[in-house]
């Protein structure tokens, strides 16, 4: 049992007025019909931002609430993903007073084309013997590829479409 005016009840408040409702209302049909559902601009930042202050893993974590949150869901094409790419690492490292910024595409759809990124981060040290052993396996794919002008420090290359 909570006492009037605890926290429990006000949340218990909140989840049930008559916007939340009609959210869960318009979220339930969405998902009848389609099988999924996409988040409102509110729902993508909230989410967002909770998930990497809820990220025991990170040290950075603390800037949470400073995360730049940039909704990348419309796009459809390699090269529309490839802008948002863009537009996240020249807003991210900001002639080098870095941002935190998260870039959310669209989630995979069965059935349809979906595009990906194949690496954890946009821009890491490459797998070899003096870099990042996560990234051995994409080295010896990137290997593979058609080369690209590499830059002069030891960052790999991006790998964009």
């Amino acid at each position: 049992m909570t006492q009037e005016g605890s926290p429990t009840e006000s949340r218990e408040g909140e989840f049930s007025s008559k916007a939340h409702m009609d959210r869960l209302e318009e979220v339930n049909k969405e998902i009848d019909t389609t099988s999924t559902y996409q988040l409102k601009d509110m729902e993508l930042i909230y989410g967002a931002k909770h998930a990497w202050q809820n990220a025991s893993h990170c040290i950075s974590r603390v800037q949470w609430s400073k995360l730049q949150v940039f909704d990348a869901q419309d796009y459809t094409t390699a090269h529309g993903m490839f802008i948002y790419i863009c537009n996240h690492v020249k807003y991210a490292t900001n002639k080098g007073n870095l941002r935190s910024a998260i870039t959310i595409f669209p989630h995979r759809t069965h059935g349809k084309h979906n595009f990906q990124v194949w690496i954890f981060q946009l821009i890491c040290y490459d797998g070899s013997t003096l870099g990042d052993p996560a990234n051995v396996e994409f080295t010896e794919v990137r290997a593979c590829m058609p080369p690209t002008p590499a830059p002069t420090w030891t960052s790999m290359p991006p790998n964009y479409p």
